[in-house]
């Protein structure tokens, strides 16, 4: 298999440098050959994670490397042996997910139907958001008289309704 290596960085969140998070599926239980545990090395010592994981960052990184930053993922960056270390990085994960560069959120290794539910997730999304716009827009025609809303109030809105509904799953408790 191919091996995948990395190394900690210790910093604290005021002068972190550039970095993404990872949230993904823990394997659910999935017994699959290609989810079982697999090793990687940290700092040079073998460290043992799950197989999903393992595909995660089998998978990102090109994408780390080409955008020159950082990840954080849980199962690497916090000592999951030491309870006390464990119980106060919970404490800050929030702040850590709100100042990533980016959240990437990995379900797994696509299947022979991926594509066909991403198409529907977007379809859906879009279909939200059109119909949400039209609402909007009525509603801001409506207080307004007959004036017509300006580009500029349109843009506006659309950036509201779209950060909105992306914005939404975000502010779930994990």
């Amino acid at each position: 298999g191919d091996n995948l290596s990395c190394e900690l960085i210790h910093t604290d969140l005021v002068q972190a440098p550039r970095y993404s998070t990872l949230s993904y599926s823990r394997d659910g239980g999935n017994r699959s050959p290609q989810l079982q545990p697999q090793g990687i090395v940290v700092d040079g010592a073998a460290l043992q994670v799950k197989g999903n994981l393992w595909g995660a960052l089998h998978s990102l990184g090109s994408y780390v490397r080409e955008q020159g930053t950082h990840l954080w993922v849980d199962a690497i960056c916090i000592n999951q042996h030491d309870l006390p270390e464990r119980n106060s990085q919970v404490l800050l994960m929030r702040e850590i997910y709100s100042n990533a560069l980016a959240v990437i959120i990995w379900l797994g290794e696509h299947s022979l139907n991926s594509q066909l539910a991403m198409d529907y997730i977007f379809d859906v999304a879009n279909h939200l958001v059109d119909l949400h716009l039209m609402d909007v827009v009525r509603t801001a025609a409506s207080t307004r008289g007959s004036q017509e809303l300006s580009f500029m109030d349109r843009i506006a809105i659309e950036d509201r309704i779209f950060w909105a509904l992306v914005g939404s799953p975000y502010r779930r408790e994990w």
